[in-house]
């Protein structure tokens, strides 16, 4: 039998096999899909492989940076008590020589100059009891382990005896404005005396002499805002922001003869949200350097 010619057997096979292009294409697609996926795969686990790797890198650094702040607040608590009990006895010495020669200088001047230099003597150690104290404060205070024993206070009686008491001290003229009627807060007497305190003496020391320095007590809907306003340098957006970081001063601070740690300001924010308040700080050329506290009013039964 005659086998037909090539080009007819090429003819009858072409249709059949164009038939199967679409499953051949198909199966292609599929196929390159299947190797795409696996090269993904590889490079999703290699990338989990590497961020676990720097999960633990960044485990390890913040457990080290843990332990890190763990000895610095140690040694803070323990050079601190360390320096308070010796720089106490050394105030009390020179308070008792001041004392002494106080009745010698009016009977013999020339001990004057002895005087006055023991006296600088203690204002500057002074200065050192008040840079430890506030580095014990800072310290108990970021630890959470201060205590704060909350009891009913009539701020503007707080307030009236803060003011007072710088009056004395500075001899300037402090504008009080309290409401008409009695304002009642659950606060620890000793610890918010200190943020009262230590805000109306920056007002007075970062002041120009002879401006006003006004202290205002005001009520909004469930909580009371405490105000203290001076006429101040204004203070940009960023140094509002980090005023109230512990070290920080402001470069006007620095710069001024006023002598301070900026731990101040450090504190009182800690106080004030340990009291479940709000602490901040408003500056513009038109209004001054106003600080802003505000402390929930209490409910009924806690007035009760």
């Amino acid at each position: 039998m005659a086998c037909p010619p090539l080009g007819s057997i090429s003819f009858f096979l072409w249709p059949n096999i164009a038939s199967f292009a679409p499953f051949i294409l198909i199966q292609l697609m599929v196929l390159g899909l299947v190797v795409v996926q696996k090269n993904y795969r590889q490079q999703l686990l290699h990338a989990n492989q590497e961020i676990s790797q720097h999960a633990e890198e960044l485990a390890e650094s913040n457990a080290q940076l843990e332990r890190a702040d763990r000895v610095k607040d140690q040694f803070l608590s323990m050079a601190s008590h360390e320096l308070r009990t010796p720089v106490t006895g050394i105030q009390g010495y020179v308070q008792l020589l001041l004392h002494r020669l106080k009745k010698q200088s009016i009977q013999n001047p020339e001990w004057l100059p002895m005087y006055d230099a023991l006296g600088k003597v203690d204002e500057q150690t002074r200065r050192l009891t008040g840079l430890v104290n506030d580095l014990l404060d800072i310290n108990t205070l970021h630890s959470g382990k201060m205590p704060v024993h909350l009891a009913s206070c009539e701020l503007g009686c707080l307030c009236r005896r803060i003011v007072e008491e710088q009056q004395a001290l500075v001899d300037r003229s402090i504008d009080l404005r309290l409401p008409a009627d009695p304002v009642t807060v659950q606060v620890d007497d000793r610890r918010f005396s200190q943020v009262v305190s230590n805000l109306v003496s920056n007002a007075l020391k970062y002041s120009p002499k002879n401006t006003p320095i006004l202290v205002e007590v005001s009520q909004r809907p469930g909580e009371v805002i405490l105000a203290v306003n001076n006429e101040s340098p204004v203070l940009t957006k960023e140094q509002q922001e980090t005023l109230f970081e512990p070290f920080y001063r402001s470069p006007e601070a620095q710069s001024s003869a006023t002598p301070g740690w900026g731990l101040g300001l450090a504190i009182c924010k800690e106080i004030v949200v340990l009291h479940n308040g709000r602490i901040w700080v408003e500056s513009s050329p038109e209004k001054g350097t106003t600080f802003f506290v505000a402390l929930p009013l209490p409910t009924s039964s806690e007035s009760a």
